[in-house]
């Protein structure tokens, strides 16, 4: 694998996985800041059900039981081309 490909695979994973703790950081422990990582017209798919907008969402989460998330792997891929 060349130096750029490489570089660009490395930086995929170095932010999925802080995105990822930020993400499961924020779900488990500040519901009520979690509408800050959604765009205001954000769609949340649960169970195959819509919630839109990035305040409906956080009310969604924040009427969910408590939780506790232990993530053991993640993926990610860089976008390659133009």
């Amino acid at each position: 694998m060349d130096k750029v490909l490489r570089g660009r695979v490395d930086q995929a994973c170095r932010t999925a996985e802080e995105f990822t703790k930020l993400y499961y950081e924020s779900v488990d422990k500040r519901r009520h800041l979690i509408s800050r990582l959604y765009l205001e017209n954000a769609l949340l798919t649960w169970n195959g059900n819509g919630i839109s907008t990035s305040e409906k969402i956080q009310k969604f989460y924040i009427d969910l039981p408590s939780s506790d998330h232990s993530i053991i792997t993640l993926d990610s891929q860089p976008i390659l081309g133009s």
